[in-house]
């Protein structure tokens, strides 16, 4: 999704001339992939909900490339699918934090 800059981030949709303006309907700052992933507010208290639940800390180049450890890069895909949907809403905590314990359980018995 955002390794080759497929994602439709408001900057993207602003140069197909989609939309208005390529700012965070949020914030007011520019809607690339990395403030959607790793800068906006939303996206940091997610990255904080996920080091609570899995206690793994990432480095941003990590959430934006991915990782060699397929586990984990399952885990990162559920975490981008999440901050990408619903961008404008604020982030149900609890609900995040209950997804990703079940993806953890689920892979469990995949692995």
């Amino acid at each position: 999704m955002i390794i080759h800059e497929k994602f439709y981030s408001n900057l993207r949709l602003f140069r197909f001339g989609m939309i208005q303006s390529p700012n965070c309907a949020i914030c007011n700052s520019l809607e690339d992939t990395t403030h959607i992933f790793t800068e906006f507010i939303r996206s940091r208290k997610a990255w904080d909900c996920f080091r609570e639940v899995t206690q793994i800390g990432l480095p941003e180049e990590t959430i934006t490339n991915g990782s060699p450890d397929k586990w984990l890069n399952n885990i990162i895909s559920l975490m981008k699918l999440e901050l990408s949907i619903n961008r404008d809403t604020p982030l149900n905590v609890e609900l995040l934090k209950n997804k990703l314990s079940n993806r953890i359980e689920d892979l469990k018995w995949i692995n």
